[in-house]
C-alpha cells in the first residue's frame, strides 16, 4: 500500500512537470515583470497552503464516520495523494489516499465512504457559487443581491447541517466554502494582474464577486466531469462562456494560463509540504 501511493505520487510529480512545461510555453517571461512573476508565486504558495484546508474538511468527514486521526496524518496523507489527480482518468489521487490510509491501519469502507462523501460535500457547497456568478449573465440581478443570497443560503445551510445532523459534516462545510473562496480570490487577482483591457474596471468592486463565483463554478464544472485530469479544459471552457464579452480575449486567456500555473504549482508546493511533513503517530 506504502509502494502504492508513492507510485502515484511519483507519477503525478511527472504529469505535474510536463504541464508546468507546457503552462510556461504559452506565457513568455517576458510578458510581464520580476515583480508581477513574485506576486504569481505568493499565489502560488497561497494556493498550496489552502489545500490545509481540504485536507481538514476530510479529516472531520474522517470523523464523522467514527474514524480518528490526526491532523498531521490527515494533512500529510491528503498532500501526498493530491498530485495524482493530473494523472489521465481523474481518480488515481483518491485511490493513492485510500492506499495511504489502509497502509496507516484505518478501516479501508468507512475511509472509502469519506473520500465518496468528501467530493459530495465539495460539490454541494460549490453549488451555491453560482449565485455569485449570477451577474454575469444577467444583469438584472444585482451584485449586492446575489451575495446576499449566497451568504444566507450558506450560512442557513451550515447552521442546519450543525444543529440537526452532524457537526462534522458542517466544519467540512465551512472548511470547502473557505477553499473555494480563496481559490476564487486568487484567480481574482491573476485576473487583475493579466487584465489590460478597459471592460475590466478594476475599481468597480461589484466586478469581482462574480468572478470569485464564475471561477468556483467553472470548478466544480471539472470537479465532476469523468476524466478530466483535474478538470483540465473543463473548467477553461466554462470560464470563457460564463466571461466572454465582459472580459477581453486575450486578458482571460492569459488569466486562465496563469491560474493553471497557479493551481499545478501550489499542488506541487503543498505535494512537498506535507512529503517533507514530520511523521505523526496515531
Amino acid at each position: 500500500m506504502h509502494l502504492a501511493g508513492s507510485t502515484l505520487g511519483a507519477l503525478g510529480m511527472i504529469f505535474v512537470g510536463m504541464k508546468l512545461v507546457e503552462y510556461s510555453r504559452q506565457l513568455s517571461i517576458d510578458t510581464f515583470s520580476a515583480l508581477t512573476w513574485s506576486a504569481v508565486g505568493l499565489l502560488s504558495a497561497g494556493y498550496g497552503a489552502c489545500g490545509v484546508l481540504l485536507a481538514l474538511a476530510w479529516r472531520h468527514l474522517l470523523a464523522h464516520h467514527a474514524v480518528e486521526s490526526s491532523r498531521t496524518w490527515a494533512i500529510r496523507t491528503y498532500g501526498m495523494s493530491q498530485l495524482a489527480k493530473y494523472t489521465p482518468g481523474n481518480i488515481f489521487h483518491l485511490a493513492g489516499r485510500q492506499a495511504i490510509s489502509i497502509a496507516a491501519g484505518l478501516p479501508a469502507w468507512p475511509v472509502a465512504k469519506s473520500i465518496g462523501w468528501e467530493l459530495a460535500v465539495i460539490a454541494s457547497t460549490a453549488l451555491p457559487f453560482a449565485l455569485l456568478a449570477a451577474p454575469l449573465k444577467w444583469a438584472a440581478i444585482g451584485t449586492t443581491t446575489a451575495a446576499a443570497a449566497f451568504a444566507g443560503l450558506l450560512a442557513i445551510a451550515v447552521w442546519a447541517l450543525g444543529t440537526m445532523w452532524s457537526r462534522q459534516v458542517a466544519r467540512a462545510v465551512s472548511l470547502h466554502a473557505l477553499f473555494l473562496v480563496a481559490a476564487g480570490l486568487i484567480f481574482c487577482a491573476l485576473l487583475a494582474i493579466a487584465s489590460t483591457s478597459a471592460t475590466v474596471d478594476a475599481l468597480r468592486a461589484g466586478f469581482w464577486l462574480p468572478v470569485c463565483g464564475a471561477y468556483v463554478v467553472a470548478w466544480l464544472a471539472g470537479l465532476v466531469t469523468p476524466g478530466a485530469p483535474a478538470g483540465v479544459g473543463v473548467r477553461e471552457a466554462v470560464l470563457y462562456w460564463l466571461m466572454h464579452g465582459i472580459v477581453g480575449q486575450a486578458d482571460l486567456i492569459t488569466t486562465i494560463v496563469l491560474g493553471r500555473t497557479v493551481t499545478v504549482a501550489g499542488d506541487l508546493i503543498f505535494f512537498v509540504g506535507a512529503t517533507l511533513a514530520t511523521k505523526h503517530q496515531q
